[in-house]
């Protein structure tokens, strides 16, 4: 429901789709999964899994579904970013037997060049680091609840539209265990 609209830009995808040997669908992307309809059939389909459909989860149902399930059938692999993501999911849960596990990756941390951040935390201390945009879909409201009930602190490095709501929740509940970074140089 949040998906920009423009026939332009699908009817390029349908017209260059067929010119690759492989595609990278970025999943969902309802009209990339309609556009792959259209491919070669000799070129091969990756979908990288983002997300389930949280918000929008009556679109998916109602319409979303039948086209869900030919991209899935047409995909050689379904890649998502977590073992955890593989396991709470629901869909993938459906189409196992596709799916495998690439992480994103992170940096070595016995390299010499790794600076800690230049923030007040403590890194000695058992914590949990997440990093990445503040959106509703990524459970940091939970994160922030389930930090009252352990004794490790919890550093968040990035921004997004859930920023003023983790700030306010933060002060509001007097949670001493976590850290807003905000944004901190790739280095760090």
């Amino acid at each position: 429901a949040s998906m920009p609209v423009s026939f332009s830009y699908f009817l390029a995808i349908v017209r260059i789709i067929r010119t690759f040997d492989v595609i990278f669908l970025h999943f969902p992307f309802p009209f990339g999964d309609l556009a792959t309809i259209f491919k070669s059939p000799k070129s091969r389909l990756f979908i990288i899994y983002h997300s389930d459909i949280v918000r929008q989860n009556w679109i998916a149902r109602m319409i979303y579904e039948p086209l869900r399930q030919i991209t899935f059938r047409l995909s050689e692999i379904i890649i998502t970013t977590s073992p955890n993501y593989l396991e709470t999911s629901k869909l993938l849960g459906k189409i196992r037997h596709k799916t495998t596990v690439i992480p994103l990756g992170i940096d070595d941390p016995t390299k010499s060049d790794v600076v800690k951040p230049q923030i007040s935390f403590d890194f000695e201390a058992p914590f949990f680091l997440f990093v990445g945009a503040l959106r509703y879909y990524k459970g940091l409201a939970t994160l922030l609840e389930a930090s009252k009930q352990t004794k490790c602190n919890i550093l968040i490095v990035g921004i997004g539209e859930q920023e003023r709501q983790l700030t306010e929740m933060i002060r509001q509940e007097k949670i001493t265990s976590v850290m807003l970074a905000g944004t901190l140089p790739n280095q760090e």
